[in-house]
């Protein structure tokens, strides 16, 4: 039996058009604070972790941390609005199907949990999956692949474990872990920069399911 842990941004979905929005309202709503959406450099690309580098210099710490729940809250709320099935990369619910069959499918993310579970259940996604870790079960991306895991395999022993992500962090995280990694080049970064990235497989859309599904039995590894 294999594991298939997806990504969700970009990797599955399409949502990043609310990320600016959600930060940006929440800033204001929770924190009292105008600020634009600023991704960390060099720093871990989680949900937590956003909101902690944006606002460090603006925010006590303490007051961070202490609103964080509420933050996550406002946030969802806004997801739970304007989130549809829309958004779903074509095929994507058809090949998840297919690789139910094949064996075990889970998600991964940097997004925090109540955000991840609104996003998925909003795009109809919720149920293809056996389990979903985020930045509330580990601090880092590696870290939460490793997580998820060990929480699917609870004493089975997996043939192939499949790390499937748009981003050479992706990348990173599934190598640290001893898994394929599956870069899909539906986001920020193109084949050629997901190959360079050390990824051993590279999809570059979903809408193909027999090309998908071939690559994803992993016989043929582009850095074997």
């Amino acid at each position: 039996m294999n594991l298939y842990l997806f990504d969700v941004d970009n990797t599955m979905l399409d949502v990043d058009h609310l990320h600016r929005q959600a930060y940006e309202e929440m800033y204001e709503k929770v924190y009292n604070v105008k600020h634009s959406l600023s991704l960390p450099k060099g720093e871990e690309r989680t949900t937590h972790n956003i909101i902690r580098c944006a606002l460090t210099n603006n925010v006590p710490g303490k007051k961070i941390e202490e609103q964080m729940e509420e933050a996550v809250e406002s946030m969802a709320r806004l997801y739970m609005s304007r989130v549809n099935p829309l958004f779903v990369h074509t095929n994507v619910p058809h090949i998840l199907g297919k690789l139910n069959e094949r064996g075990m499918v889970g998600v991964f993310t940097g997004g925090a949990r109540h955000i991840t579970n609104v996003i998925l259940k909003k795009t109809n996604l919720h149920e293809r999956f056996h389990h979903v870790s985020t930045c509330d079960d580990a601090p880092t991306r590696k870290e939460i692949v490793k997580h998820a895991i060990e929480n699917a395999s609870l004493g089975r022993k997996f043939d192939k474990v499949f790390v499937i992500g748009d981003s050479p962090e992706d990348i990173e995280a599934a190598k640290s872990n001893n898994a394929v990694a599956v870069g899909v080049a539906m986001g920020y970064h193109d084949e050629e920069t997901l190959r360079k990235s050390g990824a051993d497989i590279v999809i570059k859309d979903w809408e193909d399911t027999e090309e998908v599904l071939e690559k994803l039995k992993g016989r043929i590894l582009l850095n074997s």
